[in-house]
This record gives C-alpha cells, sequence and structure tokens, in this order.
C-alpha cells in the first residue's frame, strides 16, 4: 500500500469509522494514522502514528468511563439522593470492567472487522516481518485513528462518541453483541421462569455454572414507626449498581426481592 493509494480510499474509511465529513483540510492526519514509525524513517516528510496512538488511547478510556458512569447502564456506580457516586467496586474492579470492552484483542478484532490493515504503510522491514497482521500493530492503529479524529474535531464529544461507537460497535453495554446475547440466551433457559421465589436460588445457580461471580448480599435491620424492618442491597460484579429492597420482619423477603433485582438486569429484563 501506498500513500497514494490510502489517499484514494479515505472516503471509504471515513464511512467506515463513521465521520464521513472528516474535514478534507486535516486528510493528512488520518492518513498519518496509518503511518508506522518503520516507513516514516524510511521517509521523513512523513509523520508516523506513535503521538496519535497515545491521544486515541487516553480519548477511548474517556469515552468508555462516561459510558461506564451513565446513570442508564450503572456499571461503575449510581448516585445516591444526595448526589455522591458510590460504587460496589474497588479500583481493581473498574480497571477489569473496562478492560472487557478495551484491550488488544477487542481492539485488534475490530481493525479486522473494518478490513483496515490493508491500508496500513510500512516501512521493509516491517512488510518483512509481516507486522501488518500482528495484533499490536493493529491495536495500535485502532487508537491511532481515534486520536486523529479526536485532534481534527478538537475533541468534541459527539464525533468522539460517533466514531468510537461505531468502531467498538458498541450497542451500550458491550462491544461483543453476539458473543453476550448468546449468553444471555443460555442463562436464560438455565433459570427459566424469574420470579420473587427462585430468585436467590437462580442466582446461586448462575453462580455455581460460572456465568456470573458470587452475588454479594448486605442486610441492616431497623425500625420504623415502631416495627421491625430489614434492608437488604444485591449486588454482582460486572452488572452495574447495587438492587436496595426493604422488608417488614422478614430478612429472607428483603433478599429475594433485592435479588430479583440483580437477576432481571443480569438477564435483560426491565427491573420493575
Amino acid at each position: 500500500m501506498t500513500i497514494k493509494q490510502l489517499k484514494s480510499n479515505l472516503n471509504s474509511i471515513k464511512n467506515s469509522i463513521g465521520w464521513k465529513n472528516f474535514p478534507e483540510e486535516k486528510n493528512e492526519l488520518l492518513v498519518q494514522a496509518f503511518v508506522r514509525r518503520s516507513y516514516s524513517q524510511e521517509h521523513p516528510e512523513w509523520q508516523n502514528n506513535q503521538v496519535l496512538e497515545f491521544i486515541g488511547d487516553s480519548v477511548l478510556d474517556y469515552f468508555l468511563v462516561r459510558k461506564m458512569c451513565n446513570p442508564v447502564y450503572k456499571q461503575f456506580g449510581s448516585f445516591t439522593k444526595n448526589f455522591q457516586f458510590v460504587s460496589s467496586k474497588n479500583e481493581g474492579d473498574l480497571t477489569e470492567i473496562k478492560k472487557k470492552y478495551v484491550n488488544g484483542n477487542e481492539l485488534s478484532r475490530h481493525i479486522d472487522n473494518l478490513k483496515f490493515t490493508q491500508f496500513l504503510i510500512l516501512g521493509g522491514a516491517d512488510e518483512n516481518n509481516n507486522v501488518r497482521n500482528k495484533k499490536a500493530a493493529k491495536e495500535d492503529l485502532f487508537e491511532s485513528i481515534v486520536g486523529a479524529v479526536a485532534l481534527a474535531c478538537n475533541f468534541q464529544n459527539e464525533v468522539i462518541d460517533k466514531v468510537c461507537s461505531t468502531m467498538l460497535e458498541w450497542n451500550g453495554t458491550s462491544t461483543r453483541n453476539n458473543k453476550s446475547d448468546k449468553k444471555v440466551s443460555e442463562m436464560r433457559k438455565l433459570v427459566g421462569k424469574v420470579d420473587f421465589d427462585n430468585a436467590v436460588q437462580s442466582l446461586t445457580i448462575l453462580n455455581q455454572n460460572k456465568y456470573i461471580p458470587t452475588p454479594k448480599y448486605d442486610y441492616k435491620g431497623g425500625n420504623k414507626d415502631g416495627s421491625p424492618k430489614w434492608f437488604c442491597t444485591c449486588s454482582v460484579d460486572g452488572y452495574g449498581g447495587r438492587i436496595n429492597s426493604s422488608a417488614q420482619s422478614k430478612k429472607k423477603v428483603a433478599r429475594q426481592i433485592a435479588a430479583l433485582g440483580i437477576l432481571n438486569i443480569i438477564l435483560g429484563y426491565k427491573n420493575e
């Protein structure tokens, strides 16, 4: 692939990344995203994509964190009534959630889906070592394109969101739609009908079959108007937020209510 051939394909590339209006006067920024260091060493008139890669990596993190903190998804946590942000997860847990969506394997897979490796501009050494088809080069390319877009649009969230969502095949909860849909289907089949009476048992079954981490229950007893009351919080790592419930007198009832709420989230049912 030559620079001239790459430029002749820019309109197709712009459509594929979800920003067909990428400004023409900044086209060479998009071209730069495809230029590897090995090529720029042989052709000093061209800048390589290393700085764009660094920028794109940070932009992807920002995009994902904003999505994960969206009240609709509650993947990282949620707000209390007095507007504090709470999460049942620690920093390590949150990092692992983020890595599920943005990691070398995922970014490489998306570049393959976009068929962009054919456009990489490589020096002789990289061509000889088949760098074009290596995971690291594909990951670098993905991040470089995002970096080029961010600079070209002056970091406008609307444009960045559109491009990142398109390139990541983002559907709001997962970048692995087919795999996720299959998993949900398997879990629904395993537990059968979901209701108040079997909610706790269903979560246990899903955990025993290694579909979900161990559910966590936190209890607190109290009184209201002289009547005993139980409060329960249920959470499952990786499924966002916590379900709070309360019940008069019976601890078991409060647990079942909370478990049903989390189970509906996991199985993709509307949480009433």
